[in-house]
């Protein structure tokens, strides 16, 4: 039998023991780590991975992480403040890596991770092009050929022939319903044709019985169209084969107006130089088309031959792909929210996100931050930039490669070349994201190609 003055010691030692312990214990289980690193106390974060595909291993600092994963997301817990390396591979796929910094109490979310699929380009059409246009809704492309004009449909992979022994020089645009494109044979008459019904062909210069300089679609309708013939503006129905004249400009030897201008809720808005500076100004067709006096709207930084569009959120776009200038103005034409050097633009699914670039710029405009940054930079031309659907991805094309670019800025941004080549200009990306078509020269062969990138 323990004695009293054992037993006392012994409670004694158990009642320090709890008091060490205890604090311990509440500690730890409320996030608290001791930092030998920091000889410190500090509240622990945790990670959340999120990949596509879905098996991909996940490394953290080199280690493979096994916990398993509930919505297909790997959360790594119980980890103090500090920067972290993460890894994340798999069999077929480019690799992906960053350095993430980790936070006290905060879940720190990488849930965007795509792998892309290493895949060589397969040439499914075997000329030369000079031209790939993809249509708004991404499931078709017009191309030229030394020869002819081809349409493609990316979902059947049907070629159309559309006109052999062509003299058409330039491709212009598609119209909202992806049905229709515009284009432009050597003598400069433009000409319509119909992907749904290749025989079917439009000349809107014999419309107005008048050479067009300038022709673009309606962004509400796709038989309306606008067009440019010297003073004269007009709106033109094909459907009906019939045109109106809108708004005829006042001869002016000291002024100048760009050839494109945007009709919208009977007024008229284009781009004006005068003695006065540069403007983009408003005709109200309200009281007809003798009405002269213009109201103007925003002073322009610089003039140029502006290609106007109303964007799906509002916006209104100026662009002037040979001289790269671009603006982007509110649907109150009363504010300037972008200027830069440009010659593409394109908008994020939910619009957005801007992303635009000129020769050799990629940036990303945040429309509802009004905030502006830099992708990335590249000491040769860039050709075409656009979103890959439901990522944070962007594709771009130089001469020689294809490209994919992340968009998260933590750390480096990871760059991948999935084609490489000779005269790679135009692509389409399908609306899945999963594939890639593009123009240009790989090994001996030069054509169209296609790409898996995902599955």
């Amino acid at each position: 039998m323990l004695s009293l003055r054992t037993r006392r010691f012994i409670a004694i030692i158990f009642v320090a023991v709890f008091l060490i312990v205890a604090p311990i214990l509440i500690f730890y289980t409320a996030g608290y780590r001791y930092n030998f690193k920091k000889n410190d106390i500090q509240k622990v974060g945790s990670i959340s991975v999120q990949p596509s595909p879905t098996t991909a291993k996940i490394y953290l600092n080199n280690e493979l992480r096994t916990e398993s994963r509930s919505d297909n997301t790997l959360r790594i817990m119980n980890l103090l403040p500090g920067k972290y390396k993460i890894a994340i591979s798999a069999d077929g796929y480019y690799s992906w890596e960053k350095e993430i910094e980790v936070f006290s109490s905060v879940n720190t979310f990488i849930n965007k991770v795509v792998l892309f699929k290493k895949e060589k380009a397969v040439n499914i059409f075997e000329e030369p092009t000079s031209q790939l246009l993809p249509s708004p809704d991404n499931k078709k492309f017009a191309y030229i050929t030394d020869n002819n004009l081809f349409a493609f449909n990316i979902n059947n992979l049907q070629n159309t022939p559309l006109e052999e022994k062509t003299k058409i020089l330039q491709l212009s645009s598609w119209s909202i319903s992806s049905t229709q494109f515009i284009a432009q044979d050597v003598e400069k008459n433009f000409i319509i044709y119909n992907f749904d019904n290749p025989d079917k062909k439009l000349l809107p210069g014999g419309i107005i019985n008048k050479k067009i300089d300038h022709l673009k679609w309606s962004d509400q309708v796709d038989y309306l169209l606008y067009a440019s013939s010297g003073n004269n503006l007009y709106q033109i129905n094909t459907l009906t084969k019939e045109s109106r004249l809108l708004y005829t400009k006042k001869p002016d030897i000291e002024n100048y107006y760009g050839k494109d201008f945007l009709y919208l809720n009977n007024e008229i808005y284009y781009a004006h130089r005068s003695e006065q500076g540069n403007w983009l100004e408003k005709i109200s067709l309200d009281q007809g088309i003798s009405q002269t006096n213009p109201t103007k709207l925003l002073k322009l930084d610089s003039m140029a031959d502006f290609d106007f569009r109303q964007n799906q959120n509002g916006t209104i776009s100026l662009i002037d792909r040979e001289k790269q200038k671009f603006y982007l103005i509110n649907n109150n034409f009363n504010q300037i929210l972008l200027f830069g050097e440009a010659k593409n633009f394109s908008w994020s699914t939910n619009q957005k996100t801007l992303l635009y670039n000129n020769d050799f710029e990629i940036w990303i405009y945040d429309y509802e931050k009004n905030t502006n940054q830099l992708v990335d930079r590249y000491g040769q031309i860039i050709n075409q930039t656009s979103f890959i659907p439901n990522t944070d991805y962007i594709i771009t094309t130089t001469d020689n490669a294809v490209k994919i670019i992340e968009l998260d800025a933590r750390d480096k941004r990871n760059s991948i070349d999935i084609a490489n080549g000779e005269k790679i200009k135009n692509f389409l990306v399908t609306p899945k994201g999963n594939k890639i078509f593009y123009n240009g020269k790989l090994d001996s062969k030069e054509g169209i190609f296609e790409i898996t990138i995902q599955e």
